[in-house]
């Protein structure tokens, strides 16, 4: 899988420390560590934080042919203070050198020579015009690329006009509860006490959505696809900080979705990236594959399909019923491929704990995906390849 990221480099300012960061720069990060290649679009300045931005990127396997020196602006920052329990807040001055982004004819060739399947975006970058104009133009002229916008929704920076603009040029959209439940609040045509799933089903209808995920912090997430919401509990973690965890958890979705695999494996995953990463400090803290498949093949609390999250509200999804096992067919030959035992102890672990149920009836069935078994078998093996070496 390749992706070209459009968005913000820039340095987690700490009371004590100073860590490299911004959202794209993280998730492009993560995107490597699955075993993909990931470039960034983004500016630094020309001063000593700008250095060692860029030398940080290309030290996390990050392509940084088209970090730009920005003469007029300074490397971003972003004063971070943490609550109670690790959860972070961000002050960034504007502007900064990201805001200066352009894309020169030799980088616009170079891009179309890179052929990437996903461009990725935020909303920080986009309000500046000429940015979301050559956001716009990336999606409309590289050839078979689908995009992924991760909502990231930062005070005084952002407005909901742009927010649906870049929804409407999306396939996948990514956002946490609370923005759910604020776009909720602004969409006229929404009503008030709307679900969660109902309010899914219209932003989806309105914008052409193909996917949506919900991120809800310790609790999980939840997935609308083909007209249901699909919620996968999360997994237990000792929060260092919440920093990144988001833009790891973001890379792993997209992976999933990208490899096809089933949704409950997909969110699964997901959860278990999202929760390693907020176990460690900074950002980009270093992780193994192995161990996300590790907690991933531990069963959640609860997977479910619910009907009952309130926008106005957003009470945390209960368990109704559980259903029928889905993952065997496809886990069955991963645990065949696999060269180490550990492996497919693991793989035969998620097959035994993953289930679901069709909201609304009572017979549980196998789900309806489109899964193409070749496409499945290399994506595992490329997945695999990366802890075993045997392939």
């Amino acid at each position: 899988m390749r992706v070209l990221s459009v968005g913000e480099i820039l340095w987690d300012v700490f009371p004590n420390k100073e860590l490299s960061g911004g959202a794209a720069l993280n998730f492009s990060a993560n995107i490597v560590r699955l075993g993909s290649t990931a470039a960034l679009i983004t500016g630094v300045g020309c001063d000593d934080r700008g250095a060692l931005a860029r030398a940080r990127a290309a030290e996390l396997g990050v392509d940084t042919t088209f970090v730009q020196d920005v003469a007029e602006a300074s490397t971003g920052v972003a004063h971070v203070t943490l609550s109670n329990d690790g959860e972070p807040h961000f002050e960034i001055p504007r502007p900064v050198a990201f805001d200066f982004v352009t894309l020169s004819p030799e980088n616009r060739e170079k891009l179309l020579a890179l052929r990437p399947d996903w461009l990725y975006f935020g909303t920080l970058l986009q309000l500046q015009p000429h940015i979301e104009s050559l956001t716009r133009n990336l999606a409309t002229t590289l050839p078979s690329c689908r995009c992924f916008y991760d909502m990231n929704l930062r005070p005084r920076a952002w407005n909901l006009p742009l927010v649906e603009r870049l929804c409407a040029m999306s396939t996948i959209l990514k956002r946490n509860e609370a923005e759910a439940r604020t776009l909720a609040a602004l969409d006229k045509s929404t009503k008030a006490g709307v679900s969660l799933e109902a309010f899914c089903k219209h932003w989806s209808t309105k914008h052409m959505l193909e996917c949506i995920c919900v991120t809800q912090g310790a609790d999980g997430c939840s997935i609308y696809r083909d007209g249901q919401l699909h919620s996968v509990a999360g997994y237990p973690a000792v929060v260092e900080d919440t920093i990144g965890a988001g833009d790891g958890s973001a890379a792993a979705f997209l992976y999933g979705c990208d490899q096809m695999w089933p949704l409950n494996a997909i969110g699964r995953f997901a959860n278990a990236v999202g929760a390693t990463i907020a176990s460690r400090a900074g950002a980009t803290p270093a992780w193994s594959l192995q161990e996300c498949l590790e907690l991933a093949s531990i069963p959640p609390k609860r997977t479910i399909v619910s009907t009952r999250i309130r926008c106005s509200a957003m009470p945390r999804p209960l368990l109704y019923r559980f259903g029928y096992t889905f993952l065997a067919v496809l886990l069955s030959a991963v645990g065949a491929m696999a060269a180490k035992a550990q492996l497919r102890h693991m793989t035969s672990l998620i097959v035994r704990s993953c289930t679901f149920h069709r909201s609304g009836t009572g017979q549980m069935i196998p789900m309806a995906l489109s899964i193409s078994k070749a496409s499945t078998t290399s994506s595992f093996n490329t997945t695999l390849s990366a802890i075993t070496g045997d392939i």
